[in-house]
């Protein structure tokens, strides 16, 4: 409220708002360690013990032989030293920081470093349609009547249903199409804003003109307008017949509706009774890079699902258009998976590939049942919905400069461009960083065993030490990760086409 008063009643506070449950998720979302992290650790804490113990016998041994406490020490310290991959963290930190500025050239910021070694590891890329397997550029095509209404009422009605200054990219498409109608709004005064309601998925605007005639236009998903609505038995065949023929041609549909009578400024009452008038068909080029992304993905072996606020149908067509794989259970809604069991939930969130109008409770319940079954989850988004499935996500990218402050906080990257193949590019650089950086450990791994028989030999059998500590931290600290930022450049090697690269594992083996 910019000025004036303003009386609100409040009905829910805390943690008890929308916003409340938001938040709430995001604290149980807790960032773990990244696969690689886990075994850098591992495998530096799995040497520590040894190689300490050793060093302490060692440090005995020679001073049963009459050496003298300093000099056991040095030699103890040379082996200890050498058996340690201290340089392990250093290398890994260093191939990192090159690979998120790698990324930043792509048109990704990189936030936390470890998501650049989890990039290469990742099954699956749980992303968004509009704006980024799309274009993002709506057309209005046309109004499909249902009920009598002539043609000046349709688009009246349509104009109505916007925002007086229009933001949102359907309200900019509607008022350019309908731009001939805009002197029919001469003499209407919008008298209540009824803003967008989440579950129903609608808005609706209450008008009244200098006569005293009121009129209440209401625009959103067709099931959520539907509710509000009194069709007769043929209207709602046409509803349904023309929604299955646009939807599966991939355009974006909206209800619209309307009713004639006075108006109180209660919803709940102002919303009931309303004549289903038509169909807005709204087409969304598919963007031709993501067909090509798509595709290397698959090659690739990751898993590409695909989240939208749109009709089912139209997600199955634009999924088909992009080349989204679509088996028999595909095709998912939101209120549909709160009807399932938790077990069967699991599985609907494993099997799917395409799920329309998801709440953030199941987008991150969706990220939880993939990650319990061992994926390794990129996850899209840009708004505050999307935070706590963005936080809990092994990467969870914000997409585009339009994402909220919260997606972008809780986001591990930022991507510039809503384009999915900025998304398909990150996860390669991913993999041919990780793909070097495995190369690198295993020359560091094979460069310790000459220096550490070096460091242990010549004190066993009663010969002068050939390293000293100094030599140690030259080679290790200077030596070894020059020489491992050779790997830095080389090109990935090819990944297979079954599933992704796993690095935990080539780790632990090299």
């Amino acid at each position: 409220v910019l000025r004036g008063g303003g009386l609100v009643l409040i009905e829910h506070i805390g943690g008890n708002t929308k916003f409340g449950r938001i938040a709430h998720l995001l604290e149980e979302s807790e960032a773990g360690k990244s696969p690689l992290q886990k075994q850098v650790r591992r495998l530096t804490s799995r040497a520590l013990v040894p190689a300490l113990s050793l060093a302490g016998i060692l440090w005995v041994v020679e001073m049963v032989r009459g050496r003298g406490a300093l000099p056991s020490l040095i030699i103890a310290l040379t082996f200890g030293m050498a058996a340690v991959p201290e340089e392990f963290p250093l290398v890994f930190t260093l191939y990192l920081s090159m690979g998120a500025w790698r990324l930043s050239r792509l048109g990704v910021l990189v936030k936390s470093l470890p998501s650049v070694e989890a990039l290469g590891s990742v099954d699956i890329i749980c992303t968004d349609k509009t704006g980024t397997l799309t274009e993002g550029r709506f057309q209005l095509e046309a109004i499909y009547p249902i009920s009598d209404s002539s043609t000046n009422e349709l688009w009246t009605s349509a104009l109505m249903a916007c925002e007086r200054t229009p933001i949102d990219p359907l309200d900019v498409a509607i008022v350019e199409k309908a731009a001939n109608f805009q002197s029919e709004l001469q003499g209407w005064e919008l008298e209540w804003d009824y803003p967008f309601e989440v579950e129903g998925k609608h808005m609706s605007h209450a008008w009244r003109n200098a006569h005293g005639r009121w009129r209440l236009v209401m625009k959103g998903a067709i099931e959520g307008v539907m509710e509000h609505c009194r069709p007769s038995q043929p209207q709602m065949e046409a509803a349904a017949t023309i929604t299955r023929r646009l939807a599966s041609q991939g355009k974006r549909l909206l209800a619209l509706a309307a009713r004639d009578g006075s108006c109180t400024g209660n919803r709940e009452l102002d919303e009931r009774q309303l004549e289903l008038l038509g169909v807005l068909a709204f087409s969304d080029p598919i963007r031709e890079s993501a067909r090509s992304a798509i595709a290397e993905c698959r090659r690739a072996g990751i898993e590409v699902k695909m989240m939208t606020g749109d009709h089912p149908l139209t997600a199955h067509a634009v999924a088909q258009e992009v080349g989204i794989r679509l088996n028999e259970d595909a095709v998912f809604t939101g209120p549909q998976i709160s009807g399932l069991s938790a077990d069967r939930r699991r599985k609907a969130f494993e099997q799917g590939t395409v799920f329309s109008r998801l709440s953030p409770e199941q987008k991150h319940e969706m990220v939880e049942a993939l990650q319990a079954s061992g994926k390794i989850v990129a996850m899209t988004g840009d708004g505050v919905n999307d935070a706590p499935a963005l936080k809990l996500a092994n990467i969870g990218i914000s997409m585009g400069v339009n994402a909220t402050d919260v997606a972008r906080s809780t986001a591990q990257m930022i991507l510039m461009k809503n384009d999915f193949w900025g998304i398909a590019a990150a996860v390669f650089e991913g993999r041919r960083i990780f793909s070097n950086l495995r190369r690198s450990f295993s020359y560091l791994v094979s460069f310790h065993i000459p220096v550490i028989l070096l460091a242990l030999v010549p004190p066993l059998l009663g010969w002068p030490e050939l390293l000293l500590p100094l030599h140690i931290v030259l080679m290790e600290l200077v030596v070894h990760p020059i020489s491992a930022l050779a790997f830095e450049n080389l090109p990935a090697k090819e990944t297979s086409r079954e599933g992704s690269l796993r690095p935990a594992g080539r780790l632990v083996e090299a």
